[in-house]
């Protein structure tokens, strides 16, 4: 995967700010009240706590999908490319 600028950007913050944030704020709640209290309608820390880290982790993936397509397309471009230079290359 090649560093793509905001690409690149969006996975340094969501190891080194988004995810560490998110798990601060959790772990300063006591353990008991964070899994037992609802503080959003029904959902209790621990709830929002998950769907925080699933919206990470979808992202995360999201922008992983995006560079290996492109890193994959670049390389099938290469191919047609040397194959074109060297049609009896096999390739």
């Amino acid at each position: 995967m090649h560093g793509g600028g905001e690409q690149e950007y969006l996975v340094r913050r969501a190891a080194t700010d988004y995810l560490p944030r998110t798990l601060r704020s959790y772990l300063a709640l006591p353990a008991e009240w964070a899994r037992n209290t609802p503080i959003d309608g029904a959902k209790t820390a621990a709830d929002l706590l998950l769907a925080q880290l699933a919206a990470l982790e979808q992202a995360c993936r999201g922008i992983l999908d995006a560079a290996v397509a492109a890193d994959s397309a670049a390389l099938l471009a290469n191919g047609r490319f040397l194959a074109d230079r060297f049609p009896t290359g096999g390739l």
